[in-house]
């Protein structure tokens, strides 16, 4: 690390100040006191951690004698360093000392300095970690900040300049993921406020998935382990999906809790949790779950950072979010649309891996310009009554998913179309020959005091042969509710199964 040092002192002159998470802008002295007086956690010795013996930190994360003589001899840093040796080892020292070795990456990353750092050695969780075991799981205790330049690049690219400033610009996403309390919905997600349903009912899908992979564990009334058991795994499904299936990142606050931290403060706290496996992001997730708990917490946007840290794990600050933007057809737009709305590449990136704006399947060429859609069946799938008015085509890729599972876009909110026992889907991910079955629904934003099924059958004639008008599409669609209106959520079922009506099994139909 030493060696590091001089090389960049040698190639350009460290002259300038400290500088924090927080878009370019100084921390300010509330929040220095703030981080003082409040412990981090598990915080690695360096930014290098293979070269943490050489570092120049102690095992406590603070600078060692030599390491103060290497800065003091830094022209312009004399001052901020040239401290007693006593006073190493202490709080301030530590969190000035972290900043410092932060800018450091930074700029050397930017020198291409630190790509030859990794050649040094490679950091493994047996070499940094000490994790601590509760039952069968290992829980990882390694952390790794995140530079300046990846924080910014992600923030861009969620909210764009707005996601620069000092406060979250949609209050709405401040929020955790946490579960229903009526005793038939205990495995439904709740929403608190409009805006981020694309995104929980997106994670929605991957707690049925997660569900139904474990029918003979997971029950109707399942206990509170269970719940985060299976929270975690959804969770763990997203990330490692977006993943090249040989790392990824889970994103947590060095903070113990978020709830009282402003989003400057969150994105300054932020830390990595570096996984080379499934197994190790989930149990990167069991080990964090309280924070993406939290109920006043910063859950989704901590899996959001997360998800486009994976999706550019192996690429450096400059390249991390290439690739989502490589997946996008406008990729100077922001994954958080107008109004706080999640963006069709956001929900395709949660759902499938790949934030891809379109939800046809392979790519089309529309005017001379290549649009991206779905390249494989998807595990989880989608439908929009937007298809129903003929706005946009949805492909077979996601209206035939792995599982009977699909996230719903109707009236600019999202929701969820499940058959948690599917013993009426065959391979193709089709419903069986006899075209009657059944499907439940879930809203998480609107208080839904009880499961709403739905049954799915063929309209026939009175000689059984399916209505159908000139143009072929069924005549009849399903109940209309007293005064002559269609539920959108049957013309959503209509795109695609197109001769089927729709009885609501007592529950009122939702207009």
């Amino acid at each position: 690390m030493q060696g590091l040092v001089r090389e960049y002192l040698t190639r350009n002159s460290l002259t300038g100040t400290l500088k924090a998470f927080d878009c370019e802008k100084d921390c300010n002295a509330e929040q220095l006191a703030q981080d003082q007086a409040t412990p981090t956690r598990n915080m690695p010795a360096a930014v290098f951690p293979h070269a943490a013996a050489q570092s120049g930190l102690n095992g406590a994360g603070s600078y060692s004698q030599e390491a103060v003589q290497v800065l003091h001899n830094v022209p312009g840093h004399k001052q901020e360093v040239s401290r007693p040796a006593a006073q190493a080892t202490s709080l301030q020292l530590q969190h000035h000392g972290d900043l410092i070795v932060q800018d450091l990456e930074d700029e050397l990353l930017d020198l291409g300095i630190a790509e030859r750092a990794s050649s040094h050695g490679s950091c493994t969780p047996s070499q940094v970690s000490s994790g601590t075991t509760q039952g069968s799981r290992q829980y990882h205790t390694m952390q790794l900040p995140m530079t300046r330049h990846e924080m910014l690049a992600m923030r861009h690219l969620l909210f764009g300049d707005e996601g620069c400033s000092s406060q979250l610009p949609w209050p709405a996403w401040k929020q955790a993921f946490f579960f229903c309390e009526r005793p038939e919905l205990l495995y439904g997600l709740t929403q608190r406020q409009g805006g981020p349903c694309g995104l929980l009912a997106a994670i929605q899908a991957h707690v049925f998935a997660a569900v139904m992979d474990n029918q003979q564990v997971y029950c109707s009334s399942p206990s509170g382990q269970q719940q985060r058991d299976v929270l975690a795994a959804a969770l763990t499904s997203a990330v490692w999906q977006a993943s090249d299936g040989e790392s990824a990142s889970v994103v947590c606050c060095k903070q113990v809790s978020t709830s009282g931290l402003t989003f400057d403060q969150l994105c300054h706290s932020a830390a990595q949790l570096p996984c080379k496996s499934r197994a190790e992001v989930e149990a990167a997730f069991q080990s964090q779950l309280g924070q993406f708990q939290e109920p006043h917490g910063y859950g989704l946007l901590l899996l959001l950072f997360s998800l486009l840290l994976t999706h550019g794990i192996r690429r450096s600050h400059v390249q991390l979010t290439r690739q989502t933007k490589a997946d996008m057809d406008e990729p100077d737009t922001c994954l958080v649309a107008a109004h706080g709305y999640c963006s069709q590449d956001l929900v395709n990136l949660v759902l499938t891996g790949h934030a891809v704006t379109n939800c046809f399947n392979g790519n089309r060429d529309v005017a001379g310009k290549i649009c991206q859609g779905v390249q494989q069946r998807s595990r989880l799938g989608f439908l929009s009554l937007f298809e129903w008015f003929g706005y946009t085509q949805v492909g077979s890729h996601l209206k035939e998913p792995a599982l009977p599972i699909w996230v719903v876009c109707s009236e600019s909110h999202f929701t969820i179309l499940y058959q948690l026992l599917s013993h009426d889907w065959d391979a193709s991910g089709t419903a069986s020959s006899n075209f009657d079955f059944a499907l439940m629904y879930y809203d998480g934003f609107a208080n839904q005091e009880q499961p709403i099924k739905l049954t799915v059958s063929k309209a026939l004639q009175p000689n059984g042969i399916a209505k159908h008008d000139q143009t072929g599409k069924v005549q009849q669609k399903g109940t209309t509710a007293s005064d002559g209106l269609v539920p959108p959520l049957e013309h959503v079922l209509h795109t695609k199964w197109p001769e089927a009506t729709v009885h609501w099994s007592g529950c009122e139909p939702i207009l």
